[in-house]
């Protein structure tokens, strides 16, 4: 009965995460989307719900149900109700949905290995993919947008491929072969560094062997200096070879830096740093303003700093961290009598996660979170199934998992409609009072207004949704509206704080020209125009070569009105 049992529950954790993992794959593969068009975790949410109320069901009478499905009905009432962790909350909700369709896998004891077939498959289909774009003369992305995204997640695999090729010697060497092909094509430091730790984590064997003999060991210590000048050289290299790009995420830890004592203890909240980076790097560049700085020639709209750690720990505070930590250590000092080899690959698939996580985000990244939460639920799950308990808790969760499905579900409907008449403003209006808790609805509902010429309806919109939202797109908007208003002093200040937040930016500070202009301030005019034309030109375009041009006008302009004042 009870193997009749676990086959069920198998073929039912399959049945529903393949589907999900792969879409996470090709349609959702990143966690945080400043795009206003994007919000499929309105989507997410319904389907984990459902699938883990199946579960519940399933489960209904293990002894760990009541607090996993406690813990995520918690959770969703707070996205149901609360603005902070709402729907709107894209990272927070994604999360929600991918930790719960990891949870799934809990319980299934030594069936849960037949879960991870999955994830093999996943590289199967991204491998093609990649080796489809090759031939055509395509950027190596996969399904994953990103060159270096992409080859992370790749490199990611081999300590769990191992453990499926080992018995084949020339599988697994011709695996590291393929995937150091990626890494030169992409050209990843993030996934260098990966595969470098994975071939000291499959060698490491060996390397003990080799220690343990006298000769051996000082070999190694006479050799250690020149390893030791080939790892700085290298590094040294790959530093250099994207140099932009390393002093980019060095502007990252520097403006987060200044704010590691705001909120020590809780963060600012999970899925919250989103919100307040752009902050704080409008804030420091308001005090850094000179376009010759490195710093100022590299920033770009930025909302996440490729460092998943400190981002960590500014986002849930030294308690999170604390709890994170003790979770990992929990994970690493699991035993297992008979499944040993298979337990010390999803540690080693977890290490390679957490070492792309220095410079890189992977826990931004849906396809790799749902990876790491599925290796933690698996680690615990195969050491207990959990016990059975006398009563069937599991109908009284499931009926109010059942409730909270509903209003998902509703909520999913109303983003359909918003999809459906995206330019309506009547529509938006009816749908105000649902999916008013999502600044990226708030932003799309004000910018409609301002397209039917109702800006001053519009400014409230955006304000509200620049609150819950923050991105270029939504300053720019916000900005435009009070101009036409001919609120100046406003547009001023929303038009600054937008060129304050991407000071390499020609398009915010062109836009405060044209304002001080219409204005006839000719002080800040003489001073927007000066700085325009002292801007380094990274990608050189017909537009901004007219912003630049003008701009030398201007300054011409002004200038000969000072020499007269004089």
């Amino acid at each position: 009965m009870v193997l009749v049992k676990n086959k069920v529950l198998t073929g039912y954790a399959l049945l529903v995460l393949a589907p999900f993992y792969y879409f996470l794959l090709q349609y959702y593969p990143f966690s945080f989307n400043y795009e206003l068009d994007i919000h499929l975790q309105y989507f997410l949410l319904p389907y984990a719900t459902a699938a883990f109320c199946g579960w519940v069901m399933l489960k209904r009478r293990n002894r760990y149900l009541w607090l996993i499905a406690g813990a995520f009905l918690v959770l969703q009432l707070l996205v149901l109700l609360t603005t902070r962790y709402g729907y709107g909350n894209e990272h927070f909700s994604v999360w929600l949905s991918i930790a719960m369709m990891a949870a799934i896998g809990i319980g299934l004891g030594e069936d849960v290995r037949h879960l991870w077939l999955i994830v093999p498959g996943g590289y199967v289909w991204q491998l093609s993919l990649g080796g489809y774009q090759l031939l055509n003369g395509q950027r190596l992305v996969g399904s994953l947008m990103n060159t270096g995204v992409y080859a992370c997640f790749v490199t990611m695999h081999l300590p769990l491929l191992y453990y499926y090729v080992k018995r084949q010697r020339w599988a697994y060497p011709l695996l590291l072969l393929i995937t150091a092909g990626i890494i030169w094509v992409t050209a990843s430091r993030t996934a260098c560094m990966m595969y470098a730790v994975a071939v000291v984590l499959w060698l490491s064997p060996w390397i003990r062997q080799l220690w343990a003999r006298p000769r051996a060991r000082f070999v190694f210590l006479v050799l250690l200096p020149c390893l030791l000048a080939l790892i700085v050289s290298a590094g040294w290299q790959m530093l250099q070879a994207k140099l932009p790009s390393a002093i980019g995420r060095q502007l990252f830890l520097r403006v987060s830096a200044d704010h590691l004592a705001d909120q020590p203890l809780t963060g600012t909240g999970l899925g919250r740093f989103t919100l307040h980076y752009p902050a704080w790097q409008a804030a420091f560049f308001k005090t850094h303003p000179d376009p010759d700085s490195t710093y100022f020639q590299v920033a770009g709209e930025s909302y996440i700093i490729f460092n998943e750690l400190l981002q960590l720990y500014l986002e849930v505070g030294i308690v999170g961290v604390a709890l994170i930590t003790w979770l990992l250590y929990r994970f690493y000092t699991l035993r297992s009598d008979h499944h040993t080899e298979w337990l010390r690959s999803l540690k080693q698939l977890v290490a390679l996660i957490l070492v792309a996580g220095l410079t890189a985000y992977p826990l931004h990244t849906t396809p790799v979170m749902l990876v790491l939460l599925l290796a933690l639920a698996s680690a615990w799950t195969v050491r207990s199934s959990g016990g059975e308990v006398k009563y069937p808790v599991g109908y009284g969760l499931a009926a109010l998992y059942a409730v909270i499905l509903f209003f998902h579900v509703r909520q999913m409907t109303m983003v359909l409609r918003w999809d459906r008449h995206p330019a309506d403003t009547q529509n938006y209006a009816a749908l105000e009072s649902a999916l008013g808790r999502d600044g990226k609805f708030r932003l799309s509902y004000g910018q409609a207004l301002l397209a039917n010429g109702r800006p001053q309806e519009a400014i409230g919109q955006l304000e509200t949704g620049v609150q819950q939202h923050l991105c270029g797109h939504g300053l720019q908007l916000l900005a435009n509206s009070y101009l036409q208003q001919k609120d100046y002093p406003a547009a001023e200040r929303v038009y600054q704080f937008w060129a304050d937040f991407i000071p390499n930016k020609f398009r915010p500070k062109y836009a405060l020209m044209q304002l001080h202009k219409a204005t006839n301030d000719q002080v800040k005019l003489h001073a927007i125009a000066q700085v325009l034309v002292q801007m380094p030109v990274k990608v050189n375009s017909g537009e901004i070569q007219v912003m630049l041009s003008e701009a030398r006008q201007q300054l011409l302009y002004t200038s000969g009105i000072h020499l007269k004042n004089k």
